[in-house]
């Protein structure tokens, strides 16, 4: 067992990486960033670099080939998608009548597809895949 310290918030939400198992997402009331738990060291930080931008999930979950992240913004219906490569918010998907409350990823072949869930609703998304 080991500890770390990322700071002086509490933790909100943690997620492995699929193909890079020794790294977490950790999302806190102020931070996202990427930690490698066998270096011991935040290997990228995921905050927006303009501080009127900031937007920090308060849950989250990461596509089978770590590209992407959809994410639940506090005070926010919906969910937003992140490039987790390039750090950029790609869309916004809207729909729910209140707060969703989870959401997971269940990739198909040809597009990525997530469940999202508030209240009584659940509703299945998709987006393509990009083949480069």
């Amino acid at each position: 067992m080991f500890n770390f310290n990322i700071g002086t918030t509490s933790v909100r939400h943690i997620a492995p990486l699929n193909k890079a198992p020794e790294s977490v997402v950790i999302s806190t009331c102020d931070k996202f960033l990427i930690y490698d738990t066998s270096k011991k060291e935040v290997v990228k930080s995921l905050k927006p670099k303009k501080h009127s931008e900031i937007q920090i999930p308060l849950i989250f979950d990461i596509s089978h080939d770590d590209k992407y992240s959809i994410e639940v913004i506090p005070g926010q219906e919906g969910v937003q998608l992140r490039d987790l490569v390039t750090n950029t918010i790609m869309t916004k998907f809207e729909g729910h009548s209140s707060a969703v409350s989870a959401l997971k990823f269940v990739t198909g072949a040809e597009v990525y597809q997530f469940v999202t869930t508030a209240g009584n609703e659940c509703l299945l998304w998709d987006f393509p895949i990009d083949k480069k």
